[in-house]
């Protein structure tokens, strides 16, 4: 006598374009790379609710239908030294660009810049012992269904739909002592630590 029906449809794309070129010179290794890339969601929903004559009735349902899509460009310049005998440093900088748009109920478009980059240090003490650190700043990807609402029949509930998200940018630390034990392979230890700002939980 009662009942309810969802449906969505989506359509989804990633495509990227990447080139890097790689050198010698000024005493150290040098590496810059580019890249592009577009993302896209095209997402609709219906919901309904069971009529008199048997039938659902299928209404849009304007929170889970949308287009988003996001056009991104990245740059690095990496540089490598050898500092000493069995001591390397690399360090890498650039920026990445992004334009999210969202077409649809609530849609907005915005524009974001984010720099990235990274230390790296790696240290052979001998041949049964290196040691690793690595300082690096991270941006984050979306995933574009986390802007859309959508309908849990099963559990009675509804997710709402958040178009303000923001990608997630984060520092990360990490250090790492890998001894060697011959035939029996090697061991690894090591930490890192994370700090996290726009956090999509």
């Amino acid at each position: 006598t009662s009942g309810s029906r969802y449906a969505a449809t989506s359509d989804e794309g990633e495509s990227v374009l990447r080139a890097e070129y790689a050198w010698n010179g000024g005493g150290g290794q040098w590496q810059a790379s580019i890249e592009g890339a577009y993302n896209f969601l095209d997402t609709s929903a219906w919901f309904g609710l069971l009529q008199a004559d048997g039938g659902f009735a299928a209404d849009p349902f304007a929170p889970g239908t949308a287009f988003i899509d996001e056009w991104r460009a990245e740059a690095l310049l990496t540089r490598g030294w050898t500092l000493a005998t069995g001591l390397t440093v690399q360090l890498t900088g650039g920026g990445e660009y992004s334009r999210l748009r969202q077409a649809g109920a609530g849609g907005l478009t915005r524009h974001f810049w984010r720099p990235k980059g990274s230390v790296a240090l790696n240290w052979t003490v001998d041949p049964r012992l290196t040691i690793n650190l690595d300082a690096r700043r991270q941006g984050g990807q979306l995933s574009f269904y986390d802007f859309v609402a959508a309908v849990d029949l099963d559990n009675n509930n509804q997710t709402g739909a958040n178009f303000r998200l923001v990608p997630e940018q984060s520092w990360r630390v990490k250090a790492e002592m890998i001894r060697r034990i011959g035939a029996l392979g090697s061991i690894t230890l090591g930490g890192y630590r994370e700090w996290i700002t726009d956090i999509v939980d």
